[in-house]
């Protein structure tokens, strides 16, 4: 085979030679000779000279295309084009050199455009903490916005964090005794030099869940003026849960993409190749989606992050819920002026803000079901009930309460 590539090289030469002898010889003889324009000869030189130039022209075409279209060259694009098309059957797209340039594409476009689902999985969530490296236009707030908006419009956010702080009892289902996970990932990613003992991952996700707090109270702030029905069903398609599990890998899934990138060794996945996937009926989104789907159904090892009777209060009554978790966080924010600011504890201000706000809300509704109870009274239920403890507890801070909200619900 390479032999007849080589013979059909050479014939294309020879008339390559061929044409420029041609060429040069009736070129040679124009200007020696110098014949009268319109005689027969200097036609005929013409004629020749036209020729070489057309055979000069017709073996390098040739040559080209023999180089270009060989049996070797068909087979060798005919694998490419198939392993393509294969790459594209499996939902296969590109892969990034790093997850930074995945988060570019995200802020950029993939956010914006989510119509129906959201799903993240990954250790601590660095969603936030990428907003805030000077990418243009990007903010963290501005990524609470933009994800408030992205509920409001009926897009469903689910997001799985590592389990930061599982109990004795949660560990022995998983079949250990001791053990932080976010201790032995540092541990594989970072040198001694720069190993922390897991408080480097455990304050980047205690700052982000805080995040997805205060998206949680922007989209109750948005909707206000919403029957507490659509209210509810709104803040309920935002759902944060921990789970307890080896970590394999971090998702993006946003819609029909999958953005993937695995954990490797004595590497921090910000600077790990990121393969996107896309296709909701390929393999490997099935794959991968599945692997989502499989960790948040399994309750044996994930929990809600956010307490789900604050989002019910908080659906309930969203002007009040508002002004005593400023208050309380306020609080919270001076305490945590005594903690070290490299102590993950310094960024779980907000979940501690959500702890304390039900801790009032509790501790107020037993006092006045209990009063209640004393007096033979009957409490007019359970809505009626709520808005009454949360005037009391905003009355006991100081803070002024707003008036009686009547709201059709159904």
């Amino acid at each position: 085979m390479a032999s007849e590539s080589w013979k059909l090289t050479r014939v294309i030469l020879a008339f390559l030679a061929l044409g420029v002898a041609i060429l040069g010889g009736a070129q040679a003889i124009l200007i020696l000779a110098a014949y009268p324009e319109r005689s027969f000869l200097y036609v005929l030189l013409r004629i020749f000279f036209e020729l070489g130039i057309a055979i000069v022209i017709a073996s390098i075409v040739a040559f080209i295309f023999e180089r270009l279209l060989s049996e070797e060259r068909i087979k060798s694009l005919g694998k490419y084009f198939g392993r393509h098309q294969e790459n594209e059957i499996f939902g296969f797209r590109r892969i990034y050199a790093n997850r930074q340039e995945v988060f570019g594409q995200l802020f950029q476009e993939s956010l914006p455009s989510v119509q129906h689902q959201l799903k993240i999985m990954g250790i601590c969530v660095s969603l936030f903490k990428e907003a805030e490296k000077g990418r243009p236009k990007v903010s963290s707030n501005r990524v609470v916005n933009e994800l408030a908006q992205l509920i409001q419009r009926g897009a469903r956010i689910q997001v799985l964090f590592l389990k930061r702080y599982p109990t004795i009892e949660e560990l022995g289902r998983y079949g250990i005794e001791h053990g932080d996970f976010f201790f032995m990932r540092e541990r594989d990613e970072d040198d001694d030099p720069d190993f922390l003992h897991g408080k480097r991952l455990k304050k980047i996700a205690n700052r982000s869940l805080g995040d997805w707090i205060q998206t949680l109270l922007k989209v109750a702030e948005n909707t206000q003026t919403y029957k507490t029905a659509k209210r509810k069903a709104l803040l309920k398609r935002m759902q944060i849960r921990e789970y307890l599990a080896l970590p394999s890998l971090s998702l993006y899934i946003a819609d029909e993409d999958i953005y993937i990138t695995p954990y490797l060794y004595k590497r921090h996945c910000s600077d790990v190749p990121t393969f996107h996937i896309t296709g909701r009926n390929s393999p490997l989104f099935k794959a991968y989606d599945e692997h989502f789907t499989v960790t948040w159904e399994n309750t044996d090892f994930t929990s809600p992050a956010i307490s789900e009777d604050f989002v019910e209060l908080l659906a309930e009554e969203p002007a009040e819920v508002l002004k005593l978790f400023k208050k309380k966080h306020s609080d919270v924010r001076r305490q945590l002026k005594s903690v070290d600011s490299e102590d993950p504890e310094f960024f779980r201000d907000y979940e501690r803000t959500v702890d304390i706000v039900m801790e009032s809300f509790q501790r107020k509704r037993d006092d006045i079901i209990s009063a209640s109870v004393s007096s033979g009274g009957v409490h007019s239920g359970s809505h009626s009930l709520n808005a009454d403890v949360l005037r009391e507890v905003l009355l006991e801070e100081g803070i002024p309460p707003g008036p009686v909200r009547s709201d059709n619900s159904a």
